[in-house]
């Protein structure tokens, strides 16, 4: 999917947002790096969950891609 076929389904979740969403910031050395997932939300318990599920998926690519792992 094309960024601009992306941007207005970005731009409508956003907007849908509501106003007492809370900013949770998670982050986990990773790649090399410190990665970091931010949700916005109002439950943190499902803002950690959706974080936990963005790691996985960035090990596993981690595991797919990288030529320093053994």
């Amino acid at each position: 999917m094309s960024f601009r076929m992306l941007l207005p389904v970005i731009t409508l979740l956003v907007a849908a947002l509501p106003a007492t969403a809370e900013k949770f910031r998670f982050e986990r050395p990773l790649m090399g790096t410190r990665f970091m997932v931010v949700c916005h939300g109002d439950d943190r318990d499902r803002a950690t969950k959706a974080a936990d599920v963005a790691f996985r998926a960035a090990e596993e690519v981690n595991a797919t891609a990288s030529d320093y792992l053994p």
